[in-house]
């Protein structure tokens, strides 16, 4: 005859009561993996919201787009004189830009996000012969100016002169139009319609520019060369174009990058 104790043992036993007692648990550690994971949820939000606020005083991620020439036209449409205006944009042949990116941890309460500060040399050439005549239009070549792309005007931490044949030009604020790019900086370079085969050539900038989290380049020159590094020891290279060598050590990274027009998905002009 069974006990009381026996039947109490073959209770606990129940496979059925096993399986309910281990839901009921699984159900009570859901709450405190819940309360962590709304934990990590916040402090991911307030670490964004840190490295926004420390891009907006610094200066956010950068994106170099340049030189450019661009000369205004025009072009009669009918006998009345009415006419309609463009731009046109001459790429450089060579383009070749040389970075030193010097980063620095910022702080935002705990949180904390990386900045950097540097120095580029931006050099190539220009050339516009062949495109004297292009369309229609009546090129304006005396209102000419060279456009630089920067995305973020206010980590320019120093002036930028253009040097190109024997000029040196002084930066403007704005990128002119917006055809290309939203914000930039910009060099009036009027040309004689009379010696245009004098214009043209070799160009270089000194760019100091400061920025964070990203740094890229457009590759608008019909041989785009670009040489960075920097003591940051742990980077990520991103866009569309992976760089053709790169060495990464503790003391800090090299990289090249070398794009063709033939890369790329837009003309020269």
């Amino acid at each position: 005859m069974e006990t009381g104790n026996e039947k109490q043992e073959k209770w606990y036993e129940s496979m059925t009561i096993k399986m309910i007692l281990i839901a009921i648990m699984g159900l009570m550690l859901l709450i405190p993996l819940a309360l962590i994971s709304e934990v990590i949820r916040e402090r991911s939000a307030n670490a964004d919201t840190a490295r926004k606020e420390i891009g907006a005083l610094w200066a956010s991620a950068q994106t170099v787009t340049g030189p450019v020439l661009n000369v205004p036209g025009t072009r009669v449409i009918s006998n009345d004189g009415t006419f309609v205006t463009t731009t046109m944009h001459i790429l450089p042949d060579e383009l070749k830009v040389n970075g030193v990116l010097e980063p620095e941890m910022r702080y935002r309460g705990i949180y904390e996000t990386v900045v950097y500060d540097s120095d580029m040399e931006i050099s190539g050439s220009l050339t516009i012969a062949g495109f004297e005549q292009l369309g229609d239009y009546t090129w304006e070549w005396d209102k000419a100016y060279i456009s630089l792309g920067v995305s973020d005007n206010k980590g320019i931490n120093d002036k930028a002169e253009l040097t190109i044949g024997e000029k040196v030009i002084g930066a403007i604020p704005g990128a002119g139009q917006t055809d290309l790019f939203d914000k930039g900086i910009s060099f009036p370079y009027a040309i004689d319609p009379a010696k245009l085969s004098e214009a043209g050539g070799a160009f270089n900038i000194k760019l100091s520019l400061r920025g964070s989290g990203s740094v890229a380049f457009s590759p608008v020159g019909r041989n785009t060369e670009v040489a960075l590094s920097s003591k940051w020891d742990a980077p990520s290279f991103t866009g569309n174009f992976l760089p053709a060598e790169r060495e990464v050590t503790d003391a800090g990274f090299t990289a090249n990058w070398v794009v063709t027009h033939l890369n790329r998905s837009f003309p020269q002009v």
